[in-house]
């Protein structure tokens, strides 16, 4: 950023202040803003350090150098990732953003597909994901109520209409394909496939 770009996000930013002072509870949407920008900040922060840590710990495995991390490339593929974690609590997607990172590194050319591996980590939830993984390694049928091991240790249930809900939402995206089996003498089954 140039020195007269800073100097005019620093006007405008005063300029917000003042106008947000004149506003009933301008000041308290003044504090939620600098609460939400520092956040923000701190989750970058967080993913730049494990980032840089995960590089190190793997820089053996990886045929990287300085000039890498100055392609046109990687900046577009890092600003955009940077640009996901800033909007995300959520630290299995931000594992996973750094892992597409990583991944990066070890491609022979650069694949365009590692914009869409982004918006697919960003718009699916942990259950959506869990259930691509349940289903990858066993397939689904229909039953009243699903246990997923979600988060470490912590099992949740769910009602057959919540985890119908997310299946058709990962079928709408041509994540998964139904498949239905139907018998004779007996009641049809359906079964998700990846």
């Amino acid at each position: 950023m140039s020195n007269g770009e800073n100097n005019l996000e620093f006007l405008l930013e005063r300029l917000q202040k003042v106008f947000l002072g004149f506003l009933p509870g301008g000041h308290a949407a003044d504090i939620f803003l600098n609460y939400s920008s520092e956040l923000k900040n701190q989750r970058v922060l967080r993913f730049i350090e494990s980032f840089s840590k995960a590089i190190e710990e793997n820089f053996s495995h990886l045929s990287i150098t300085i000039d890498d991390f100055t392609t046109e490339d990687f900046v577009d593929v890092f600003d955009a990732v940077i640009q996901k974690v800033r909007n995300t609590k959520s630290i299995d997607k931000q594992e996973r953003f750094k892992k597409i990172l990583l991944g990066y590194f070890q491609q022979s050319e650069f694949d365009e597909l590692i914009y869409k591996y982004l918006e697919l980590i960003d718009r699916l939830t942990e259950i959506q994901i869990q259930l691509l993984f349940i289903i990858d390694k066993k397939g689904y049928q229909k039953k009243p109520f699903i246990d997923l091991l979600i988060y470490q240790n912590e099992t949740n249930l769910f009602l057959e209409s919540e985890i119908e809900f997310l299946i058709n939402d990962l079928e709408s995206m041509g994540l998964l394909k139904l498949i239905i089996h139907a018998f004779v003498d007996k009641e049809s089954i359906q079964e998700y496939y990846i």
